[in-house]
C-alpha cells in the first residue's frame, strides 16, 4: 500500500500471484484485488493493511468495478468467459454470469441498472 500524501510505501500485502487490477472503494476503506492465476480475488481491509478474504472466483480474473453505494465489487473472468458478483459485506461470492469467450474491462450505467463488458477478441459488448 501506498500514502499518495507521503509517496512512501506503507505496507506490503501478500494476495494471490499474477495480481492484475485493482478496485478501491472511494473511501478507501475496503480493495479488491484479482489474482489471475491463482483464480482468485483478494479483499484488503484499507484501514488494518491486511486480507480479510481469499475467494476463489474463476478462471483468468481480471478488471475489477467496485461500487460502495452497493457494497459489490464485480471480477472480469476472461478465462471462463465470466463476470463474478462479491458482495463486500458478506466477502461472498454472489453470483457467476456467463457472459461470452473472453470479457474484459467492466462499465456501469450512471443510474447503476446495467452492467457492460467488452469481449476483447471481436469488441462486442455484452449486457448483463
Amino acid at each position: 500500500m501506498i500514502d499518495l500524501d507521503k509517496r512512501a510505501i506503507i505496507s506490503n500485502i501478500r494476495v494471490g500471484t499474477a495480481q492484475g487490477w485493482r478496485g478501491v472503494t472511494p473511501d478507501g476503506r475496503t480493495v479488491v484485488v484479482s489474482n489471475r492465476e491463482s483464480d482468485t480475488a483478494s479483499i484488503i481491509d484499507g484501514t488494518q493493511l491486511q486480507v480479510r478474504a481469499t475467494l476463489s472466483i474463476c478462471q483468468g480474473a481480471g478488471g475489477i468495478l467496485v461500487l460502495q453505494t452497493l457494497c459489490k465489487a464485480f471480477v472480469v473472468c476472461s478465462g471462463s468467459g465470466q463476470i463474478a458478483s462479491i458482495d463486500l459485506k458478506s466477502d461472498k461470492v454472489l453470483a457467476l454470469l456467463d457472459v461470452g469467450r473472453t470479457p474484459v474491462n467492466l462499465a456501469l450505467k450512471p443510474d447503476g441498472g446495467e452492467l457492460s463488458s467488452r469481449e476483447l477478441r471481436f469488441g462486442q459488448y455484452v449486457h448483463c
